[in-house]
């Protein structure tokens, strides 16, 4: 029994319940398991249930045991945060750092971040909302939703529609290969908006005081502009150009088989 009890103490993280440095990264490694970071303002370290930890430099790693089904951080919200699930689920939020989140099957929904976020799904949806810093996310056959984000995004899927809605960017990059792109942006200052898709349509809806120049390029007759003061001039088969205002943001919104819609914000 002692010996019982000195390996469940020596299990446990000694960070648990200690203030943790704003320089610190926590990483959280997991099999197969629902993994919930959630950030507050002085907050100390809270893991649960109690699991083993590491402390190299500012790195604070954590390693779930296979067949723990539900692990929950709570962290102070000024650290960044990595956490790799190979199936599950993953959900962050109120964290000022940087955070990761790389799930193999699984989905993953990251909330109220104002660092950069990296955000990674093989089979699983991916929602991220209320977005300060820079967004890189990729999907492979699920939804692909951002939302309220207000930093630069860069996206991309395959077979799931990606949906990108109150996005205040300078620069967008959003690709697909048989689904829809979906953006309700606002352009913040000049920058450039590239969104491609193969077999699906690219529809692009901003503010009726935006500036832009944009070409869209699509199998004839499949481009439809529904905007106030534009003009419009045909390139070629594929390419219409649409310009409002001097200079803005530059867009290209291409689809090879399908169709690109550039319209007005209702």
């Amino acid at each position: 029994m002692i010996a019982l009890l000195v390996a469940a103490a020596s299990a446990a993280c000694p960070q648990n319940g200690k203030d943790l440095p704003p320089t610190t990264r926590l990483e959280i490694a997991a099999q197969g398991a629902l993994v919930t970071v959630r950030g507050a303002a002085g907050a100390k370290l809270a893991l649960k249930p109690e699991l083993d930890c590491s402390m190299v430099g500012n790195v604070l790693r954590v390693v779930v045991p296979d067949g723990t089904r539900d692990v929950t951080a709570d962290v102070p919200s000024a650290i960044a945060v990595s956490v790799t699930v190979q199936r599950g689920n993953i959900e962050i939020s109120g964290i000022n750092g940087n955070v990761m989140a790389d799930v193999g099957a699984g989905d993953v929904q990251i909330s109220r971040v104002n660092g950069d976020v990296t955000a990674r799904s093989a089979v699983g949806t991916l929602h991220l909302s209320d977005i300060a810093g820079r967004i890189d996310a990729a999907a492979q056959n699920n939804e692909l939703r951002v939302t309220r984000a207000r930093g630069d995004v860069r996206v991309s899927n395959v077979s799931g529609t990606t949906l990108l809605e109150a996005v205040q960017a300078s620069n967008i990059m959003a690709t697909t290969v048989t689904s829809e792109i979906i953006c309700t942006c606002s352009p913040v200052g000049p920058g450039i908006w590239e969104m491609r898709t193969h077999t699906g349509a690219v529809r692009v809806a901003v503010g009726r005081n935006v500036e832009f120049v944009a070409t869209l390029d699509a199998p004839p007759n499949a481009s439809r502009v529904d905007m106030s003061g534009v003009s419009q001039q045909t390139e070629d088969k594929r390419k219409v150009t649409v310009v409002r205002g001097e200079g803005g943001t530059r867009m290209l919104l291409s689809s090879f088989s399908g169709g690109v819609f550039l319209l007005d914000q209702r």
